[in-house]
């Protein structure tokens, strides 16, 4: 286990926060728990700092001298051009010291160390972004093996970092809902209470601090299943040896029904893709998803491990190898 230096430099972290979801928030639980580093949360413009889970690459990260490991892509339609920037009046630039900056350090080199998946490394292809940067020692020895860059979503190392506690009661079922769609899972919860109330748990998305978090997982561990329109229900389940299914909502969508963040991921681990399950709220509704088929977890390990190596601060690192 390595030692940070008493007067080491806080790690600088962006993360999406403020909104009390749980895949954003889960973000600094796990690098604090991975690093040896202080942390210090940063904005998207903030240079020099690192970018870890969410759909968090974005034109502000990706031209602020980021570090990114395991971040991605929104959808493939999400624009990642290069801003323009008037070299004149120059006294007006010089006047800004955050916008001399960018521009004195032209171009803005992102670090990928890893990306959530190959989608994502596709999409920042396209937009001219050269992934060989590398941005730690073992990126780069990959690149130079001809190997490809590290995928995975950080949210998979989360059972070698907090292990549940013991469930007073189990469900057959979980479902998780997306932030968004928070007017619904209040309509499911009724649902659920009138007949349901031994054998399914609908579990709320919005967390916020280490207790809430933990007692997402804690929740989502006393189901037998996990049905979620959030994707960071979905990995979380997975890692924690659950099976899954994919919820898409016909009455309200999440990014019009876009699965690009989900096949982002699950090619990432090497897994197929998620079979989306389109559903309607009706009193039939929570049979139907007690019969419906669920996905078996597939082997996360070597996308963790990858993960793990792949980590732009390897001297502070608390876990080098999976037990």
């Amino acid at each position: 286990m390595a030692q940070a230096s008493p007067d080491a430099a806080p790690l600088k972290l962006y993360a999406w926060l403020g909104h009390k979801n749980f895949g954003d928030e889960l973000s600094p639980y796990i690098v604090s728990r991975i690093s040896n580093l202080g942390l210090r949360l940063v904005a998207a413009e903030e240079p020099d700092k690192l970018v870890a889970l969410g759909s968090v690459v974005t034109v502000e990260t990706l031209y602020s001298g980021s570090r990114f490991w395991g971040s991605g892509v929104l959808n493939e339609e999400i624009s990642l051009k290069r801003p323009r920037f008037k070299l004149f009046p120059l006294n007006h630039l010089v006047s800004n010291t955050r916008r001399w900056h960018h521009f004195h350090k032209l171009p803005w080199q992102p670090q990928f160390c890893a990306l959530r998946g190959p989608l994502s490394a596709a999409r920042l292809a396209q937009c001219g972004f050269k992934l060989d940067w590398g941005g730690g020692y073992h990126s780069r020895i990959n690149y130079l093996k001809g190997t490809a860059l590290p995928t995975g979503d950080p949210g998979i190392l989360m059972p070698y970092l907090y292990q549940p506690k013991r469930p007073a009661q189990r469900f057959q079922l979980g479902v998780i809902l997306h932030h968004t769609q928070e007017h619904l899972a209040q309509e499911l919860s009724a649902l659920v209470a009138a007949r349901y109330r031994e054998q399914v748990t609908v579990i709320s998305i919005f967390r916020s601090g280490e207790a809430e978090l933990e007692q997402f997982v804690d929740e989502l561990c006393a189901c037998d299943r996990i049905a979620s329109t959030s994707l960071h229900g979905l990995i979380l389940a997975q890692a924690y040896g659950l099976p899954v299914l994919f919820l898409q909502s016909a009455d309200c969508p999440v990014q019009r029904h876009s699965t690009f963040k989900f096949d982002d991921y699950c090619q990432g681990v090497g897994a197929p893709n998620f079979e989306p399950y389109r559903f309607t709220l009706h009193d039939g509704l929570i049979e139907e998803l007690l019969a419906a088929n669920y996905r078996d977890p597939p082997n996360l390990r070597p996308a963790a491990q990858n993960l793990l190596e792949s980590f732009p601060y390897q001297d502070s690192l608390k876990l080098t190898r999976l037990p």
